[in-house]
């Protein structure tokens, strides 16, 4: 899912906050966590 490739940048590469990165793409934070808990979505 390319959404989840886009959370996992966001986070790893750009350094933002798992608070950030969720409001950045209108999800909720648990979706940010499980986007960078499996490698393949």
């Amino acid at each position: 899912m390319e959404l989840y490739q886009s959370i996992r940048d966001a986070v790893n590469k750009e350094g933002h906050s798992i608070r950030a990165t969720a409001k950045e793409f209108k999800v909720h934070r648990r979706d940010v966590r499980q986007a960078l808990a499996c490698a393949i979505p």
